[in-house]
């Protein structure tokens, strides 16, 4: 069982807050130069917490991510 991030969504356990935050972004659609951005943090750390977050949760794509966090992207298809 995961814990609930600030929008009441599940998240996996395994991943930090920030790794989980970025992760919800992602996949809801963002790319990583907006989740940069908003978050106020480089497109490289944004980059890195989904490399570890893809790497903890046993995925190689946004695609996989969506899926993994039950979620459906906001906007179009998922790169």
């Amino acid at each position: 069982m995961g814990t609930a991030d600030a929008r009441g969504a599940e998240l996996p356990e395994q991943l930090t807050r920030r790794e989980a935050e970025i992760a919800q972004l992602a996949a809801q659609g963002m790319r990583d130069k907006d989740i940069a951005d908003e978050l106020v943090l480089s497109v490289r750390t944004v980059e890195s917490h989904l490399a570890t977050a893809y790497r903890k949760l046993g995925i190689a794509s946004r695609r996989e991510l969506v899926e993994a966090l039950g979620n459906q992207p906001h906007t179009g298809s998922v790169p």
